[in-house]
């Protein structure tokens, strides 16, 4: 038989204690269908929009009272939003039975693909999933919209628990980005998904011509960040707004605290060292510092100068826009 645009076929056998139902199917439009998905099938936070069942299969046994099914679709061109994101594309295949689904899918949010593939459960009262996502070139930046980062990753995570509540873990790579439009490349972390945090733990980078190691926080609820980053053998002059006036390379040890790509809001903190550089002018031989960088401001709770002739100089004060002095000696 034919219903809008869907053709099916179906076969079986009915009476007696065991009944068999077959239905094969294709070109079924999934919004002509929608109004029959039952109530609490899907999340608060997801929604089904559109996509076509290029072709379905579908088997039912009722044997004495006991219901059971299995069957296979071949999808495409599906959209929906989860937590207020449209996913589009979506395309793939789905193998499932009354206890669970073992899907293989492609799909697209704001033109970053990915691939999953695993299996969802729903006999477990609410949906359990247990999947891997997979992309060679993702860039979370593009769908969070006011994220100070920007630059495509490959990874490979694990997805488990509900669709209200997921717990991700993976590793992710970028051969190249950006953070507050400052370069970086060849980094790498491991990152956890819970609660609205995102947490990330061993990140490496090459940046300011040096290399970074650290681990941080990100919270998706309202776009709040912590981190720690260790700097090595850095280039002063690749970072001139946190050290203005220095020419050379230094280590730091740093935390850091932000909103969203607010740099007003942006807070750094922690101390540097360095040895043969010129500051400010001067050379100078040996240099420690401990410091905090808001905005434009930069309070030095203390900075320690060593000359090559002898002598030493401590500076403590603040520095306003990199050139208005307030320093005492």
């Amino acid at each position: 038989f034919q219903h809008h645009e869907a053709a099916v076929q179906l076969s079986g056998r009915l009476g007696g204690t065991r009944q068999t139902i077959s239905a094969e199917g294709k070109d079924f439009d999934l919004k002509n269908y929608l109004e029959f998905l039952p109530a609490g099938t899907l999340p608060d936070t997801v929604e089904l929009e559109d996509g076509k069942i290029h072709k379905l299969s579908l088997a039912v046994v009722n044997d004495n009272g006991e219901v059971s099914f299995n069957g296979k679709a071949e999808f495409s061109n599906g959209r929906f939003k989860v937590m207020g994101t449209e996913i589009n594309e979506v395309a793939g295949l789905a193998n499932f039975t009354e206890k669970d689904a073992t899907i293989f899918v492609h799909a697209k949010a704001e033109e970053q693909a990915a691939s999953v593939h695993g299996k969802v459960r729903w006999d477990t009262g609410e949906p359990y999933m247990n999947l891997v996502a997979e992309s060679e070139n993702f860039d979370p930046g593009q769908i969070l919209k006011h994220s100070p980062y920007q630059g495509a990753a490959a990874f490979s995570a694990t997805i488990c628990g509900t669709m209200d509540n997921p717990q991700v873990e993976g590793e992710f790579k970028v051969a190249s980005g950006s953070l507050y439009g400052y370069s970086f490349r060849k980094a790498n972390a491991k990152v956890r998904y819970s609660d609205q945090r995102i947490a990330v733990e061993h990140f490496q980078a090459e940046a300011f011509d040096g290399y970074l190691q650290g681990e941080g926080e990100f919270y998706t609820t309202d776009l709040s960040y912590n981190a720690h980053i260790k700097v090595d053998h850095v280039d002063a002059s690749a970072a001139g707004q946190f050290l203005p006036g220095t020419i050379g390379r230094f280590t730091a040890d740093l935390g850091i605290h932000g909103r969203g790509n607010d740099l007003d809001q942006l807070i750094v903190y922690g101390s540097a060292s360095a040895a043969d550089i010129q500051y400010q002018g001067l050379q100078v031989s040996k240099m420690d510092a401990s410091f905090c960088k808001q905005g434009p401001s930069i309070t030095l709770d203390y900075l320690s100068l060593g000359f090559p002739e002898g002598g030493t100089l401590g500076v403590e004060g603040t520095i306003q826009d990199g050139s208005k002095l307030d320093l005492a000696f």
